[in-house]
């Protein structure tokens, strides 16, 4: 079985409480066991005070105590930083996304996402990708983080059809923090690319709302999967990962 967890981790920079909160994140990992985790929302800043004491990103802070699992002790972290910020009172400091795995890596790359002429969103975007062996078996994934800014969306959801595309012999997998529900023009064009939301398949009568995670209204963290993906697919679920982000955490295991 193959277990793989998502969850935007709430920057904090933005988002206040980080120690209590990298401890119950780091709760949720041990709990959920999890094969491929994808986080969003990783930063790393200096100035930031976990960050000088051990000048790791938080990602990094988080697989430092998950290794001292013995289930985590063989997980790789790979990092991509989306955005650079330049701050004359907070220096340089970066965000991205981190996925931590103990598959066997076969290669791994980014893709910086498309704005639309109007956009107004600051941060640059990417998707984030890994060619896996499991099992004997090879995977392509995906960790991504779309645009605040709708319009962005149907770009960088031609985009995301074009990674996939690159996968379609294989199974493949893609979840994050879309930014979007899964009814929009932007999702259409992924379904048209031969992608498909698992969690309508899974639960087509539960909203599965994620954010914000003290009141969710908004499904916008999910996973969607290419046909030879979406057959080995045993569950999905949102697990209890209250008080971790201000994003509900997603779980997906795949008989492959």
């Amino acid at each position: 079985m193959l277990k793989i967890l998502t969850c935007n981790i709430a920057n904090y920079d933005d988002h206040p409480g980080w120690e209590r909160r990298k401890q119950k994140l780091t709760e949720l990992l041990r709990q959920e066991q999890a094969d491929l985790v994808m986080l969003q929302e990783v930063r790393f800043h200096p100035q930031q005070k976990s960050c000088a004491a051990s000048y790791l990103n938080s990602g990094e802070e988080l697989l430092a105590e998950l290794h001292k699992d013995d289930f985590y002790q063989k997980h790789q972290i790979f990092t991509h930083p989306s955005m650079h910020y330049r701050d004359i009172e907070n220096g340089i400091f970066w965000e991205g996304k981190t996925m931590l795995t103990s598959l066997k890596v076969l290669e791994a790359g980014s893709v910086f996402l498309p704005e639309s002429e109007g956009n107004v969103d600051r941060n640059k975007r990417t998707l984030m990708w890994l060619h896996l062996l499991h099992n004997g078996k090879e995977i392509g994934c995906c960790n991504l983080h779309w645009s605040t800014d709708l319009q962005n969306h149907d770009l960088q959801a031609i985009a995301l059809a074009k990674l996939a595309d690159r996968f379609w012999a294989m199974p493949f997998i893609t979840g994050g923090d879309f930014n979007s529900s899964p009814d929009t023009r932007a999702m259409m064009i992924l379904r048209e690319a031969g992608l498909t939301d698992i969690w309508h398949i899974k639960h087509p009568d539960r909203n599965g709302y994620t954010f914000p995670a003290d009141l969710p209204k908004k499904r916008i963290d999910q996973f969607w999967g290419n046909r030879n993906f979406l057959q080995k697919v045993q569950s999905i679920h949102i697990p209890d990962s209250a008080g971790c982000s201000d994003h509900l955490a997603l779980v997906l295991e795949a008989e492959l």
